[in-house]
């Protein structure tokens, strides 16, 4: 198989290879290259040769080919030389490709076709001088952290450079361990998880080693790093947000630039990717310490505490995540053991037996940035039922328990 890709690369490669004169001072066409992305397509170029120095080599013109049909992630590299043997880029090629970012440096390029020969990018130019600006993983330290799949699927469309990391945490539920141990942290939060219908199946430490691997991207990122972030203004988001912000406060060397686009509504849009980088804000080390007091503050599960960093601390940049945590000071469970999003269940039942999508959508109109999911919602409708306070009809509408 490995044998086949090489052999279509190269076949594509000396496909285009076609030298001829255009003119006194400018050939074309006597060096084919064919290079692979990481989705599976191939793009092909051709040499240009002139006699002032502004030709350009068949692997950089068949890279512009898959910059212009928007990809950006080269995994093989093959150029057939006017002999047919398989040559390596020169260094000015080398250079181009370390310069896409990603995983340049693990770029395969044939040497010989048979018997098969290859080398990685990174073994032709060591010691190149761009790591600097790189992380551990050898690619450049430009990360993109998202509030959901769906924001991810509106995100690839953009072709943004750098890698992506979906936030798959929900810090709305269950317990939330106050404190500064983030294996007792990760610990605590992955048994929780593991009873949640949709990770059925899925270990306590594999929960946990997702959750270490989310926090080690933040508290990784060199500080030649750009870190953005996407999200919206629900509390939902917000939580998440001041997290990733603590953590942020936490790291022990100097921190990466943060970008923050955090739309209006409770939901990003492909408008919010289109201009999103016209629309965000650059974050400070004083607004990860106010996030971080945030987040202190809503893991104490104190409404006076929530409520007083909410009024002390500097929210400038961040007004939605001061709305998110006076809204979470308002979720905490009464006397009665019941939190207002349950409170309203019950209100809206009251009024009249309704079903799940009737609850859910009513749920909305008392939100000024709606944060619940259908899941969620489903959660807390089973607990009033464990309490006793909730019960369905035969035709599958909730109402008052009668007992």
């Amino acid at each position: 198989m490995e044998n086949n890709i090489w052999k279509t690369l190269y076949d594509r490669a000396k496909s285009v290879q076609c030298e001829r004169q255009l003119s006194p001072l400018m050939e074309v066409g006597s060096v084919g290259a064919a290079i692979l992305t990481d989705k599976g397509n191939i793009y092909t170029g051709i040499c240009i040769d002139t006699a002032c120095g502004m030709g350009m080599c068949a692997e950089r013109n068949a890279i512009a080919n898959m910059l212009t049909n928007g990809e950006n992630t080269i995994t093989k590299v093959v150029a057939v030389m006017p002999d047919g043997s398989s040559g390596t880029p020169c260094g000015v090629c080398r250079e181009f490709m370390m310069q896409l970012g990603g995983k340049s440096a693990d770029i395969e390029i044939l040497i010989s076709l048979e018997p098969l020969k290859t080398v990685k990018l990174g073994e032709q130019i060591p010691d190149w001088w761009g790591k600097k600006y790189q992380g551990d993983s050898g690619s450049f330290a430009e990360l993109h952290i998202l509030n959901g799949d769906y924001a991810l699927q509106l995100w690839e469309k953009c072709n943004f450079p750098g890698e992506s990391l979906v936030w798959k945490e929900t810090y709305l539920e269950g317990p939330l361990p106050d404190t500064d141990d983030l294996h007792i942290f990760r610990s605590m939060r992955a048994e929780y998880l593991s009873h949640f219908a949709e990770l059925s199946g899925t270990s306590v430490e594999k929960i946990c080693q997702h959750l270490q691997k989310m926090d080690d991207m933040v508290l990784n990122l060199p500080d030649s790093a750009t870190l953005t972030l996407w999200f919206d203004s629900c509390i939902f988001d917000q939580t998440i947000l001041m997290r990733i912000l603590y953590l942020l406060n936490r790291k022990q060397t100097s921190t990466p630039k943060v970008f923050l686009y955090c739309c209006d509504g409770n939901c990003l849009t492909a408008e919010d990717f289109n201009c999103g980088f016209s629309g965000k804000i650059e974050l400070s080390s004083a607004d990860f310490e106010t996030a971080a007091q945030a987040w202190t503050a809503f893991v104490s599960k104190d409404g006076s505490k929530m409520l007083q960093s909410a009024e002390k601390e500097n929210f400038d940049h961040l007004p939605a995540m001061k709305k998110a945590l006076l809204r979470c000071a308002d979720e905490l469970p009464d006397k009665n053991g019941l939190n207002r999003t349950q409170r309203q269940i019950l209100q809206i039942v009251s009024e009249k037996s309704s079903s799940f999508t009737e609850i859910f959508e009513k749920l909305y109109t008392f939100e000024e940035c709606p944060f619940l999911g259908d899941t969620a919602c489903q959660r807390l409708l089973d607990d009033l039922q464990k309490k006793g306070l909730l019960e369905i009809s035969k035709d599958d509408l909730y109402q008052l328990s009668s007992i």
